[in-house]
């Protein structure tokens, strides 16, 4: 229900927009320019040459950076509905797509893939023990995440990689350590950032299979990237591997990193910086690993904590870029007290809030989201040994 109920609801924004914000009218849908960029990208593959020069795709205007993982199957429900080639309109923020045509199936389908994630995040809530109110909670704040990154930023593609990591989680809690890393896989081919967590998941699965793990986890976005290579192999390795980040962007916010970041043509590489976040993330996974192996909710605050690194590590913060992050640490923080919950979710709410602020400045704005970040780990992390943990509750029937 809370599934549907969410499709529909961003399927409705698409189409009349949100109260004050976008206006609706008979034309067509008003969606967000980068969802537009999304679309346009896998109309593109069925043209001349198409997928091979997916990453020469707008190029110098819009840099296209990520593994062609969500591309593809759009691309397909794009054929099937006979929509390709296809050129939408892009005014600032948001773009036109004219009614009819079939994009009445199409928007609904993309909109509802970026919320898949709420049947993971509460089956990882199941998985952690956590029912109730708290489970209501937690399944809320997921909902709330995936539907604004999908529908308010145009990302669907990053809410599915999150959602596929946490149903990843979930499966390799249940020691199913295979089919969870074939979901990182699959998490990856559509957002590589899911692989700050793949260092956390590994301490829980035995060492012996760590090969047969990583390998997993990264073999799915290597295969979709081969054609490209070959087709393409300059703009596919400066724009997968440099990751050039946009700062003039309206809503983006400059962060101290960027002065460090290599100039790359008209944009900056975030890559070089975004290693140091992986490689703090390893170190996480070595705490766990010692102290806390095997708890769930300590599991998942690590994968929170590994993703908020990615925002304390970046060159270029979009506000979405927090949500990943975030629900994670609510969902950890639902199995903590119920101070701590709320602690967590009100400092979630004000972080989000001042992540759409331009009136903070470069230093301003960076210590604002740290804190953020920090004060919601901090209210959710995982209880002491000895420690009484909240009690569960029975799961409402809705969910």
């Amino acid at each position: 229900m809370v599934w549907l109920g969410a499709t529909i609801a961003g399927t409705l924004v698409m189409r009349w927009g949100l109260p004050g914000a976008r206006s609706g009218n008979d034309v067509g849908w008003t969606v967000p320019s980068d969802l537009v960029r999304l679309i346009a990208a896998a109309g593109s593959i069925h043209g001349h040459s198409g997928f091979s020069h997916l990453y020469g795709f707008e190029k110098p205007n819009t840099p296209f950076s990520t593994p062609p993982g969500f591309l593809l199957p759009l691309a397909g429900l794009l054929q099937l509905v006979g929509l390709v080639g296809i050129h939408p309109m892009l005014g600032g923020q948001v773009g036109l797509i004219p009614l009819g045509g079939g994009w009445e199936i199409v928007l609904p389908a993309v909109v509802g893939s970026g919320l898949l994630g709420v049947f993971s995040f509460t089956s990882l809530a199941r998985r952690m023990g956590i029912g109730g109110w708290r489970l209501g909670v937690s399944t809320g704040a997921a909902a709330g995440a995936l539907w604004w990154t999908t529908t308010w930023w145009g990302h669907p593609d990053d809410a599915l990689a999150v959602s596929l990591l946490a149903a990843a989680a979930v499966t390799v809690l249940d020691g199913k350590w295979s089919a969870g890393a074939w979901l990182v896989g699959a998490g990856c081919a559509v957002q590589p950032v899911v692989l700050l967590a793949l260092p956390v998941l590994l301490t829980l699965v035995a060492l012996r299979h760590w090969v047969s793990f990583v390998a997993r986890s990264v073999l799915p976005a290597a295969v979709l990237l081969v054609v490209p290579l070959i087709g393409d192999f300059h703009d596919t390795v400066a724009q997968v591997f440099g990751q050039p980040l946009a700062p003039k962007m309206p809503a983006n916010h400059v962060t101290p990193w960027f002065w460090l970041a290599p100039v790359v043509g008209y944009y900056r590489s975030g890559s070089s910086v975004r290693w140091v976040a992986f490689v703090l993330a390893a170190g996480l996974a070595l705490w766990l690993a010692h102290r806390r192996s095997g708890d769930a909710i300590a599991v998942v605050w690590a994968i929170g904590a590994a993703l908020d690194l990615r925002c304390v590590f970046d060159a270029v913060i979009v506000p979405y870029y927090l949500l990943s992050g975030l629900v994670f640490g609510i969902v950890a923080a639902a199995g903590r007290p119920s101070w701590r919950l709320l602690g967590a979710t009100v400092s979630a709410a004000v972080t989000l809030e001042i992540s759409g602020s331009p009136a903070l400045g470069v230093w301003g704005y960076f210590t604002a989201m740290v804190l953020g970040l920090g004060a919601v780990a901090a209210f959710a992390f995982p209880r002491r040994r000895g420690d009484r943990a909240a009690d569960p509750d029975p799961a409402p029937a809705f969910l």
